[in-house]
């Protein structure tokens, strides 16, 4: 059942609101490797031109929206809505949230971008008065973090290095290199970043005999997560 919007407060970012609405983030698809949310929110909650609001409810974190000012134009990122609550017209509050911060700034126009795959909210936008723009989007990062290697590409790098999918070879580092020998004292280890999109056709596989492996797991991994498997 959705929850009424009345049941739900649009406020200020909190401090201990941190990990509830990283989780949210998560939740709604929001994050990528490339994105630290931490730094994300420390810049948006100490910048003299920026605001996080988040909304809650007796259960917690429902939604949020970050917005900015550049002078110029106002920007807005983070608009995230729990499943269980949307909707109930919490995503048009967040916005009229974030567009009243910004007439408040004498900003004249609002813009937003909207990842090519993100076909579904757009419809959204478009019923709150949203207009596409003729301009392209290019970027330059100043302290740039590759992304890992997911998609066609990932499986290119699979089916080159001649191993079943979701594999790496033996001896074989996700980059396709083969890393120097264990010397004495020293422990031989194999790092491959996997992403399960489907379920296995294969049954469950054993490590050979004599191989030890781990498997770890990473919640909400951080960008120096992915600069210590990488760099």
């Amino acid at each position: 059942m959705t929850t009424p919007l009345a049941a739900v407060a649009i406020g200020s970012f909190q401090a201990e609101d941190r990990a509830a609405l990283i989780d949210l983030w998560r939740a709604c698809d929001l994050l990528r490797p490339w994105n630290d949310p931490i730094a994300d929110i420390e810049r948006a909650v100490t910048g003299l031109s920026s605001k996080l609001f988040v909304a809650r409810n007796e259960a917690g974190i429902v939604g949020s929206v970050m917005v900015g000012y550049d002078g110029h134009r106002g920007w807005v990122y983070y608009l995230a809505v729990a499943p269980k609550v949307r909707r109930s017209g919490l995503g048009q509050s967040l916005m009229h949230k974030a567009e009243n911060w910004l007439k408040a700034r004498g900003a004249p126009k609002v813009q937003l971008m909207v990842r090519e795959e993100n076909t579904q909210v757009r419809d959204f936008y478009a019923a709150i008065g949203y207009e596409p723009n003729s301009c392209a989007l290019v970027q330059k990062w100043f302290k740039k973090v590759e992304a890992p290697q997911t998609g066609p590409t990932q499986n290119n790098q699979a089916q080159s290095n001649q191993a079943p999918t979701g594999q790496a070879r033996s001896g074989q580092t996700q980059t396709g290199r083969t890393p120097p020998a264990a010397g004495p004292g020293q422990l031989k280890v194999t790092i491959t970043y996997l992403e399960m999109r489907a379920a296995p056709a294969a049954g469950p596989r054993h490590p050979p005999p004599g191989q030890q492996v781990a498997l770890l797991k990473a919640a909400a991994p951080t960008v120096h997560f992915y600069r210590y498997l990488y760099d």
